[in-house]
């Protein structure tokens, strides 16, 4: 698997993924392991990248989901939203950082989420379809849907695509 990863990094255009986490332990940590893990990738221009093959590179920002520059947002094509971002009463609360994302997503451009439900909510916050709904309609956006899956795994999908 590791192979085919790195077959497929080196086959890409330009390419950037960047890993944003609130904690900064926790940005450190995934650099390490995503070095360790594979030999293909070096050191960066700065301490918060890493270069992968010959066109890409992971940077690692630490701040809070509601603070990530609107410029890195639109540079994104696709971006990932872990279940654990905020909670319907942290602050940001994890709708208000949904809508500063679409805010600033380019058109085209893809939100994941991930969420739950039934029991696997006890585990995972679930994200209301109704409060999807709204943020799509405020934010010219549209769902193209929803997974949730039956068995081992636990967390649904939200796919959003920014018009």
């Amino acid at each position: 698997m590791v192979l085919d990863l790195q077959q497929s990094i080196s086959e890409q255009k330009a390419w950037t993924l960047t890993n944003v986490d609130f904690c900064p332990v926790a940005s450190v940590c995934g650099q390490r392991f995503l070095k360790a893990a594979f030999p293909l990738f070096r050191p960066g221009d700065n301490e918060n990248e890493i270069k992968v093959g010959n066109n890409g590179k992971i940077v690692s920002l630490t701040c809070c989901a509601s603070a990530i520059p609107p410029s890195t947002i639109a540079a994104q094509s696709r971006i990932h939203l872990a279940s654990l971002v905020g909670s319907a009463t942290s602050n940001p609360t994890k709708y208000s950082i949904i809508g500063y994302i679409l805010q600033h997503m380019r058109s085209g451009s893809r939100l994941v989420i991930r969420s739950a439900a039934g029991l696997k909510e006890l585990v995972y916050e679930p994200i209301a379809s109704g409060v999807v709904e709204e943020l799509c309609n405020e934010f010219r956006a549209e769902l193209e849907g929803e997974i949730h899956p039956v068995g081992e795994v636990l967390n649904s999908v939200i796919v959003i695509r920014k018009s």
